[in-house]
């Protein structure tokens, strides 16, 4: 079924690359900093080459031949033109950096406008997350997060979308049981491709009410944009943001991925988040979820004292958890991919979370999740963000999965057993997996 586009919301390509390049003050901030190494890594080029032009005509200058004394005189001047070149391309790095500036702090004064147009629950304020070190102090407290401070994650509110899959994913006539948001990067149509011939293949909802959609950022690359396009026209299963997909935007993209779900699709049961390297057994999940429902269990990491989210009149508890591989006690890494420095989250330790790759997330805990998220500080980690630090706020819980549901190897409990989620394999592994899968589907 064809994607819709929402003409209303929808911004020129040129205001949504600049909507991005001004999302964050820390985003800029990283870009100042690398130019100004570009830059002293330039000077010190030149310094060098200069030092070896006069080590190289001082030892020329010992040898006494006139072949040798033409010889040096070309080589001399050969030098002198690279060390030219180098000056030149140097030059315009740095003009091309002043450039970059100049349009980051334009980008920055036209989102302050537009800013003023926003909603008043949207609006941004002055307050600088990086400036306040206790901006994460909240995790220290048992109590729900009180919404009266200011708005510090204005985002949500900001993101527009170009293409929309909600008449494909969840029309009212046939509502899924789960929701798969499924994480992938614009070039990965192999990954969505796969996905959509396996276990997100119609032919299987009537045995799991299961859906996927694939969830991509924008580009500033019009091929690429083009075959998205055409995939979202073809398939109808394409939701695609206005922002540019990066690693960086992933928790940008999780934050408005639920807040589309919730209020898109805001009576699907569950909604889980799937990274396109992942393999679902869609029939052992829903299951699982489905005896969730019937008999809650009881959430991890609750102590006397804590304040946790309430269970909404006539809903089930299973819908206000978090359902992962549960980390109890995670701490900050300082180096590495994962990696946040002190200015960054300055505290000793995480709240408890779920790892990203694949996760499950209640109804009800999602609309919390997305009520809460526009008070807590923004990290790039987005399951560290989501369903740690905004979990935390909101009260919202976790329960543990690994090994019961998720597994890193495929085997028995994933063919016919009670797995139903295999968490980063390669696309052969994946394929074997689901051939000994089909072994033990229902038939169609």
């Amino acid at each position: 079924m064809p994607s819709q586009e929402h003409k209303s919301d929808q911004n020129t390509p040129a205001e949504d690359i600049n909507l991005i390049q001004t999302l964050t003050v820390d985003r800029n901030k990283e870009d100042q900093e690398v130019a100004a190494r570009n830059d002293q890594k330039e000077n010190d080029t030149e310094k060098k080459g200069a030092g070896e032009t006069e080590i190289t005509q001082g030892k020329d200058q010992q040898k006494g031949t006139d072949k040798e004394g033409k010889d040096r005189e070309g080589y001399g001047t050969d030098l002198k033109v690279a060390q030219k070149e180098r000056s030149n391309e140097g030059k315009g790095q740095r003009e091309q950096n002043a450039a970059r500036k100049g349009q980051q702090q334009k980008d920055k004064e036209r989102l302050q406008k537009e800013d003023k147009k926003l909603p008043s629950s949207h609006s941004t304020t002055h307050y600088d997350p990086l400036k306040d070190p206790d901006r994460f102090k909240f995790i220290h407290s048992r109590q729900r997060m009180r919404l009266t401070g200011p708005v510090v994650n204005s985002i949500p509110g900001r993101v527009r979308f170009r293409h929309d899959p909600a008449p494909y994913a969840c029309p009212r006539s046939d509502l899924p049981f789960v929701l798969a948001l499924v994480m992938t990067a614009l070039r990965q149509g192999e990954r969505r491709d796969f996905i959509r011939e396996t276990w997100g293949h119609p032919v299987w909802y009537p045995h799991t009410r299961l859906r996927a959609v694939f969830v991509v950022g924008g580009t500033e690359e019009e091929d690429v944009q083009g075959a998205v396009d055409n995939e979202a026209r073809s398939h109808g299963d394409i939701l695609q943001y206005n922002f540019i997909d990066s690693y960086g935007n992933l928790t940008y993209k999780t934050i408005s991925m639920l807040a589309w779900a919730v209020t898109r699709c805001p009576d699907v049961t569950f909604l889980a988040k799937v990274d396109d390297d992942v393999l679902l057994n869609p029939f052992h999940l829903t299951h699982y979820l489905q005896r969730q429902l019937d008999t809650p269990p009881k959430p991890l990491g609750v102590r006397q004292g804590d304040e946790v989210m309430p269970v909404p009149p006539g809903a089930s508890a299973a819908t206000t958890y978090i359902y992962g591989r549960y980390d109890a006690s995670p701490y900050p890494l300082r180096v590495t991919k994962w990696a946040l420095s002190m200015d960054e989250y300055p505290e000793k330790f995480y709240p408890p979370f779920v790892h990203g790759p694949a996760y499950i997330v209640g109804r009800d805990a999602a609309k919390e999740l997305v009520r809460y998220a526009p008070y807590v500080p923004f990290v790039k980690l987005e399951d560290v963000y989501t369903t740690g630090l905004v979990a935390h706020a909101a009260g919202v819980k976790h329960v543990q999965i690994f090994k019961e549901v998720s597994t890193f190897k495929p085997g028995p409990g994933l063919y016919n057993g009670t797995q139903g989620i295999l968490e980063e394999t390669g696309i052969k592994t994946r394929r074997k997996a689901w051939r000994e899968i089909l072994k033990y589907a229902p038939k169609t």
